[in-house]
């Protein structure tokens, strides 16, 4: 846990490919689908504050020279700064995927494995950031405090890659 909150104290990117517009109101559902060797992506406005939240399901793991993987990320409208999380299986047969904070903090990126996920198991998450930066992430019942500079209007992605993953209640809502 002490691994966790430092690392989210530190405010954290991923680069992802292609995207497409999303607009979050309600809840709803991603089915993220992307061939072997491919990636998929939405996109939302977001910040200066934002709450984002849902529950990942992986369905379906394709194998090729991209790893299946899926995840959320928070980033500022420079792209200096970012955070969010990602799902990634280290190898062909694993039956774990590694749970990882990612991240750019200042323009350096960051990636850090901070658990294991049996593959079957589904992922809780939740990430609220003020206008100041300030906020908390929560994965399951594990919360840690979180400081991301210089994100003002912002936006949030949603991705996936080589493998079927469902995003379940998804939400991305800036007050």
């Amino acid at each position: 846990m002490r691994k966790f909150q430092a690392l989210a104290a530190l405010g954290c990117a991923l680069c992802v490919g292609v995207s497409a517009n999303l607009a979050t109101a309600a809840p709803l559902t991603f089915d993220c689908d992307a061939a072997a060797n491919r990636s998929s992506s939405i996109t939302s406005p977001a910040g200066p504050s934002v709450r984002m939240k849902s529950i990942l399901r992986a369905v379906s793991l394709q194998s090729g020279r991209i790893v299946p993987n899926a995840g959320i990320v928070l980033s500022s409208a420079d792209n200096a700064n970012s955070l969010g999380f990602q799902i990634s299986l280290p190898a062909a047969g694993a039956q774990a995927f590694q749970l990882l904070l990612v991240g750019r903090a200042d323009g350096k990126p960051i990636r850090q494995a901070i658990a294991e996920v049996p593959i079957a198991n589904v992922i809780d998450f939740e990430m609220q950031v003020d206008a100041a930066g300030q906020g908390q992430v929560r994965f399951g019942t594990q919360v840690a405090p979180l400081r991301l500079g210089n994100l003002g209007l912002g936006k949030a992605t949603v991705f996936c890659g080589s493998g079927q993953f469902r995003f379940e209640n998804l939400e991305i809502v800036s007050p």
